[in-house]
């Protein structure tokens, strides 16, 4: 179990440099002020600042340090979840998490550097 969770904060770290990489590369060509929010229709309904493309990277290494430390005590719907099975769903959650964060961030640096 041990082993799942190390990969997986490893993993979610490699993601969360790669994140902090491109955001430094191309900090200067995203404008102070982007989307954060879009609704069902397609229609941009909140703004913010671009440090939050930092913020959103940061929270998820935060995620996945805290899901390493705390997945040993975290409750379990049912008792047919395993010790395993859940340390297994926290790292895959923590993995993605990161991922949907960096895809955010790409997204965002391909949308203004066209």
């Amino acid at each position: 179990m041990v082993r799942i969770k190390k990969v997986s904060l490893l993993v979610s770290g490699m993601i969360t440099v790669v994140n902090f990489l491109l955001l430094y590369i191309y900090w200067g060509g995203i404008p102070r002020s982007i989307p954060l929010h879009i609704d069902f229709n397609s229609n941009i309904d909140s703004y913010g600042n671009k440090n939050n493309l930092f913020y959103l990277a940061a929270f998820g290494i935060v995620l996945a340090v805290l899901s390493f430390c705390f997945s040993k005590n975290a409750p379990v719907s049912g008792s047919f979840i395993s010790n395993k099975s859940k340390y297994l769903i926290l790292s895959i959650t923590s993995m993605i998490i990161c991922s949907f964060f960096l895809l955010y961030s790409c997204l965002t640096i391909i949308k203004f550097n066209q």
